[in-house]
């Protein structure tokens, strides 16, 4: 959805509401899609007869699993020593949780970490050439 700047936002409010206008006549004024003006006009209408054209609507989305003040917290335990790893952390503060989502939350606020690998020993004697 394309969305208006708050001055035709509010030229849209003038026309529609003040002058009587139809979204047609509005959309070619502004050089927009009749569409997107209806639907602006009718969220400016939702807000009253005195709408602020400067606010923007919610984006949808689910609501975060952890918390800011969490967030803190676990950067707590781990600046502090407390805990070691994403993993001891989980176990601590996010039962419920994957580890691999209080480990991306690391990642996030600046603590990248990585697991231990066991690799093999390479040597001459092992490489084929």
């Amino acid at each position: 959805m394309v969305v208006a700047t708050p001055t035709k936002k509010a030229r849209i409010w003038q026309l529609q509401h003040e002058d009587g206008c139809q979204f047609q006549e509005i959309a070619n004024i502004l050089r927009m899609n009749p569409s997107t003006v209806s639907c602006t006009y009718h969220k400016l209408k939702e807000q009253g007869p005195n709408p602020d054209f400067y606010s923007q609507s919610k984006i949808g989305g689910s609501s975060k699993l952890i918390t800011p003040h969490s967030e803190c917290r676990a950067i707590y335990l781990i600046t502090s020593g407390e805990c070691h790893d994403a993993t001891a952390v989980q176990h601590t503060l996010f039962p419920n949780l994957a580890s691999t989502t209080v480990r991306a939350m690391f990642q996030r606020n600046g603590l990248n970490g990585w697991i231990r690998r066991k690799k093999p020993c390479v040597r001459h004697v092992n490489t084929i050439y």
